[in-house]
């Protein structure tokens, strides 16, 4: 499963959505995503990453909405430290 390789930047659209820049694993360099923060989630608790740009073009990944524990959010590696600044921005 391939995991984040860094988050680049954090912003708090509304109370509700936020959205994560992140830059993933490409084979032809950078892959640019910018997607809801809980979808972001379960895509890496699914392993389900974007592969090529043509696929990305040809059809949109949908992703199922599910509810999903923070125990299980904090095993993956690289993520504790993205969702304690989620939170913390949450609440402010």
């Amino acid at each position: 499963m391939m995991i984040l390789m860094e988050c680049l930047w954090m912003q708090l659209k509304t109370q509700k959505r936020m959205s994560l820049y992140l830059k993933l694993p490409h084979q032809n360099g950078k892959l640019w995503m910018n997607l809801n923060w809980k979808h972001r989630l379960l895509q890496l608790l699914n392993g389900n990453y974007l592969t090529s740009m043509k696929n990305q073009k040809k059809k949109k990944i949908k992703i199922k909405k599910k509810k999903v524990k923070m125990k299980k959010i904090l095993k993956v590696p690289n993520l504790k430290n993205i969702i304690c600044t989620l939170i913390q921005s949450k609440k402010k």
